[in-house]
């Protein structure tokens, strides 16, 4: 847990969520993956980070998932505000590129124009992997 100290070193943006009582992919479903996402394995991770066009704000939102032991699980997400992926992404500071993750976002969500009981819209995420040639 050292990386989490704030002494400016570290990466300031992320969210780190624990569940107890729940798998890592369990947990990732409850922060949106839809429940027949696949857990991605660290390569394809990395394959999605290189293929993600750079200096933007919507990098795609893939938690890496793990088991914090003694019943608890635990998520790592990106923030919004990241500006880079890839090589020069600080997630590398913290996870060596060897947790398997899932993305933590739905495939559709609801139109905020309208009540709850509304038309959904397809996720531009999904749909940017999809072009950029991930079938997930």
């Amino acid at each position: 847990m050292a990386w989490t100290e704030a002494d400016g070193d570290g990466p300031e943006y992320f969210g780190l969520v624990f569940g107890q009582g729940v798998s890592p992919r369990g947990l990732a479903v409850r922060l949106g993956a839809p429940e027949d996402s696949p857990v991605l394995a660290p390569a394809t991770i990395e394959r999605i980070e290189q293929a993600w066009p750079t200096h933007r704000y919507d990098d795609p939102n893939i938690g890496r998932i793990g088991d914090a032991g003694n019943g608890w699980s635990f998520c790592l997400l990106p923030c919004a505000a990241m500006e880079t992926s890839g090589s020069d992404n600080p997630w590398g500071e913290v996870t060596g590129r060897t947790l398997p993750g899932m993305v933590c976002e739905p495939r559709e969500f609801r139109n905020a124009r309208h009540a709850p009981e509304g038309p959904t819209e397809r996720n531009p995420t999904w749909d940017r992997l999809r072009v950029l040639g991930f079938d997930l």
